[in-house]
């Protein structure tokens, strides 16, 4: 689907400058994800309401946020030089966060479930000044800063987590202004984004698909209420989970569409539905989706993990 709004953000492709390849060795997120977001900071965001980030790990989009912020003109026009940027993150260490920083110096340097914001904070040092950093639970954390224009997601790694900030940071968006980006949304294993969104789908229109990356971007059209989403997806029966991934089927590219199929295949191994989650990926291997990336890591990260057993 393409329309004015993918034609205005595609721009960013002409538009943006080179990609900060400093920091590259340490993001989990793609270049075009950091151009992107350094593009609309710089291009869309108007300071209409606040620029809010929910998981941060070690900086990458917030540095490319920041950057897009100095550069704002209009923000410099109206005298909002003291643009700024709210950050969220629990900054626990986990041990899957070290395959990212191997061959670094940031290798073993924090235990499992140690802190790292003083890492963080090193990683972001001069834009520090732009920053409100916040140790927070997503799961229960509540915004209270007022309108949100700009709310990246990277922190929906659980349905605990979608669930808290479906109900305590969207009903802040602001309508018509307000940006939803969501940096997993093209990933097979967090299947919950996938259906809130579709559950809440009057609220937002889809924007725009980051091309070589996982973002996908939303725009608040109505402000969303404060919905009560289940605990799990298994307080989702099968047809609202059918319906949610028949819709962004729908809308992603057909690049894209393998990785949805997958995710659908994943949301019955989280319900634990593991037999007919397993069929799904054997059956896209063996057929139309033969060769899959993420069916493929869909399978690796499960038996690596002990999710499923594959014997």
């Amino acid at each position: 689907m393409s329309g004015p709004l993918d034609r205005l953000h595609n721009r960013f492709l002409e538009q943006s400058g080179a990609a900060d390849l400093t920091d590259f060795r340490l993001a989990m997120t793609t270049v075009n994800e950091r151009r992107y977001l350094e593009w609309y900071a710089a291009n869309l965001y108007s300071g209409a309401g606040a620029a809010v980030e929910l998981g941060c790990w070690l900086g990458s989009l917030t540095r490319a946020v920041c950057r897009g912020l100095q550069q704002n003109r209009a923000l410099r026009e109206i005298g909002e030089s003291g643009a700024g940027l709210e950050v969220f993150d629990r900054f626990e260490w986990d041990s899957t966060m070290e395959s990212w920083v191997a061959g670094t110096s940031l290798a073993g340097r924090t235990p499992e479930g140690g802190d790292y914001e003083a890492v963080f904070r090193e990683q972001v040092g001069e834009y520090l000044p732009m920053l409100r950093i916040h140790r927070a639970d997503l799961a229960n954390e509540r915004w209270t800063g007022g309108p949100i224009e700009l709310l990246v997601v990277d922190a929906m790694k659980t349905m605990p987590t979608a669930r808290g900030i479906c109900r305590n940071f969207y009903p802040a968006l602001l309508p018509e202004r307000g940006y939803l980006i969501h940096q997993d949304f093209l990933h097979f294993f967090h299947g919950w984004i996938h259906v809130t969104t579709y559950v809440l789908r009057d609220f937002f229109e889809w924007t725009y698909e980051v091309p070589d990356s996982d973002m996908v971007v939303f725009r608040c059209v109505r402000r969303p209420p404060e919905y009560q989403f289940p605990e799990d997806l298994s307080g989702f029966s099968d047809s609202e989970i059918t319906a949610a991934f028949d819709w962004v089927e729908e809308h992603v590219s057909p690049a894209k569409r393998h990785t949805i199929a997958a995710a659908r295949a994943m949301s019955y191994i989280h319900r634990g539905k593991d037999e007919i989650g397993k069929r799904m990926v054997r059956e896209a291997l063996n057929g139309r989706y033969a060769g899959s990336a993420s069916f493929q890591a869909l399978k690796a990260f499960t038996g690596r993990f002990g999710i499923v057993n594959w014997d």
